[in-house]
């Protein structure tokens, strides 16, 4: 059902500017979102229309609770729409590199380096939590490590298979 987007192909009211990578549950593009930031729009594998996908569409369209709710350390969702019966979630660009990127390089963390990451990363937890969602898939590949002003902040990414 999925299909390849092209460079400037408008996707709701998302203009696409390249694939950023292909996963299991879908396409992520770079795009231009009305508000004219850069963010990543995930394109879904499967027919919105599809019966045999309702809770994996549900799944998706939950996320729309934590639209307008940004978190420094959860990747903020900014839509989840269908666009010629295809799923798009519409999110927050985090560039970075992965935890289990930064694990591949330097197998061991002093406890002062890990301290920081496993705080935000709890952190993000608990928001997630009190706005009532359940990740499901915390690990190294789904924690993105931002350099900011003040040090590297923890992100939790990856909110495909997060629950009520």
């Amino acid at each position: 059902m999925a299909r390849r987007l092209a460079r400037g192909e408008t996707i709701g009211t998302y203009s696409i500017f390249a694939l950023l990578g292909s996963g299991s549950e879908g396409d992520v593009y770079e795009a231009l979102a009305p508000d004219g930031r850069h963010c990543a729009v995930k394109q879904l594998k499967f027919s919105a229309g599809d019966p045999g996908h309702k809770p994996d569409r549900e799944r998706a369209f939950r996320l729309q609770k934590l639209i307008g709710k940004p978190s420094p350390h959860v990747v903020e969702i900014l839509d989840v729409f269908v666009h010629d019966d295809l799923v798009y979630k519409a999110m927050e660009l985090i560039t970075g590199r992965t935890l289990e990127e930064r694990l591949a390089t330097e197998t061991r963390l002093s406890p002062d380096e890990m301290a920081p990451i496993v705080r935000d990363i709890l952190t993000g937890l608990d928001w997630l939590h009190g706005e009532d969602i359940v990740h499901r898939d915390i690990k190294p590949s789904n924690v993105v490590l931002v350099d900011g002003s003040s040090g590297v902040v923890a992100v939790i990414v990856d909110l495909g298979i997060a629950l009520d």
